[in-house]
């Protein structure tokens, strides 16, 4: 009787997962057609197939539906990145790892301007937030994590450097030069590094350079 309990927690374990996949698969459509809009529950649960009813029940509110949206593409930035500097690795160059990585993070969101909303969406306001709003502890580490672990595909190349290179250093770096591909990425979006008369890849390589002199400079003593 037990293996027969444990056989269908584990059925209902997976049917729980694979619809949850499937809210987030249609939230994800949204956000690249409509924006933030796209979000709204009775819009995603239309798309997804479910009665708001049902999808509530997976995510009680927007804001949780977002956290868990931004958690699911910013892991997928961070594999993108990371297979990108994965096949170059053996060849022994640290600082072409870590260009490479930078430009598939910064190919990755100049395709996607809709990810820019939906990481806004994660800044704090002044609007007290109740209890059924409250995300969840356990959705906010996931997010958490899916960050350190993106800053960790531009954090290893730098660290691959030298022996030398203190590890907060080159953690520091990674993250102002994830902030900058960020912000370029955005200006590019916006057309406005056409307007300034700016190449974003030659920033991006510029920017690449500051990290990794920055790290010697940084690193010495």
């Amino acid at each position: 009787m037990n293996n027969i309990h444990k056989s269908r927690r584990s059925r209902q374990t997976a049917g729980h997962a694979s619809r949850r996949e499937a809210i987030l698969d249609a939230a994800d459509e949204n956000l690249s057609s409509e924006g933030m809009a796209g979000l709204a529950l009775r819009r995603v649960a239309s798309v997804a197939g479910y009665v708001p009813a049902a999808l509530y029940a997976y995510f009680p509110t927007k804001q949780i539906l977002t956290r868990a949206l931004a958690t699911r593409r910013l892991g997928a930035l961070g594999r993108q990145m990371k297979a990108a500097g994965q096949n170059l690795t053996r060849k022994g160059n640290p600082e072409i790892v870590l260009r490479a990585t930078a430009h598939a993070g910064l190919r990755a969101l100049c395709e996607e301007p809709a990810f820019y909303l939906l990481l806004g969406s994660l800044l704090p306001t002044d609007t007290a937030t109740s209890k059924a709003d409250a995300v969840p502890a356990e959705e906010e580490r996931s997010l958490t994590g899916r960050f350190i672990a993106l800053l960790e595909t531009l954090a290893q190349p730098l660290r691959d450097l030298g022996t030398k290179t203190r590890e907060t250093e080159a953690n520091r770096q990674a993250v102002t030069l994830g902030a900058t591909i960020l912000g370029l990425a955005l200006m590019e979006s916006a057309g406005r590094l056409d307007a300034l008369g700016l190449k974003v890849e030659s920033l991006c390589d510029e920017a690449v350079a500051n990290a990794v002199r920055n790290l010697k400079s940084n690193s010495k003593g």
